[in-house]
């Protein structure tokens, strides 16, 4: 299983069996099952855990089983890379990453049309993946798109912990390197209609914080960066993103803005 769709294949293949278990015992249920597999599947059924977990039905679902499924995950990739030659430690630094961000990610209470309840002791894990995921990078290279992904989850945490001012801080750092990235690809740093969607978003999550702790000018930053996803909406190329982008930033101001 070398591709990407190969192995999405065998977890979709799988996928019934480890519902099964989540249903029938929960996450420990489900990690004995994906422990019943040996090297490269599972490896892959850990990678993949989330794609069945998060993004499809299963009964009673909710996030305290795919935390535990997660976690022992992140811990199988841990323990690997301390084995690893340092040829081999990069790969598996990557995984542990992309494994706690979407971890991070997905606890996040953001997403349009997501609905699965949230608690306060889900937030503080998303936290500590987040910051999981900055330690990481320093091992990795510091690549400011990553650390600007980083950033963002950190300070979505924050908030949601009711740290506002802590969240100001990590949405200005991960502003800072979006311009970053833009810079590093010729783009424009500037929020306009051409700008990358990296900066418009981190313009107005900066601007919602800003707004949240009651500082003056976080409200027009925040209109601007809605403004100027609005003008992308007139381009096709644009559109999903920039609608993306809009929903996304309405229902964070939805749920923690208080006027």
């Amino acid at each position: 299983m070398k591709t990407f769709q190969e192995q999405k294949e065998f977890f979709d293949k799988n996928w019934d069996g480890l519902k099964s278990a989540v249903e029938k015992g929960g996450g420990k249920e489900a990690v004995k099952f994906i422990e019943g597999f040996e090297g490269v599947e599972k490896r892959v059924m850990y990678f993949f855990a989330r794609t069945g977990l998060v993004m499809n039905d299963w009964e009673n679902k909710n996030f305290d089983d795919y935390i535990t499924v997660a976690e022992s995950g992140i811990s199988m990739f841990a323990n690997e890379e301390k084995n690893a030659t340092e040829e081999e430690k990069e790969k598996w630094y990557q995984r542990a990453h992309i494994m706690n961000y979407n971890l991070s990610a997905d606890l996040a209470d953001c997403w349009p049309g997501d609905q699965l309840p949230r608690v306060k002791e889900h937030f503080a894990r998303g936290l500590k993946a987040a910051e999981d995921c900055i330690k990481l990078q320093e091992k990795l290279g510091n690549e400011p798109v990553a650390l600007s992904m980083d950033f963002w989850a950190k300070g979505m945490h924050e908030l949601s912990l009711g740290e506002t001012g802590k969240a100001v801080e990590s949405w200005a750092e991960s502003y800072r390197y979006a311009q970053q990235d833009a810079e590093k690809n010729d783009k424009t740093t500037q929020v306009t209609k051409d700008a990358p969607f990296g900066i418009i978003l981190g313009h107005g999550y900066l601007g919602l914080a800003r707004w949240i702790n009651s500082e003056k000018e976080g409200r027009a930053q925040y209109d601007e960066a809605i403004g100027t996803f609005k003008a992308q909406t007139e381009d096709e190329a644009t559109k999903g993103d920039a609608e993306f982008g809009i929903s996304q930033l309405e229902k964070v101001k939805q749920n923690y803005l208080k006027e």
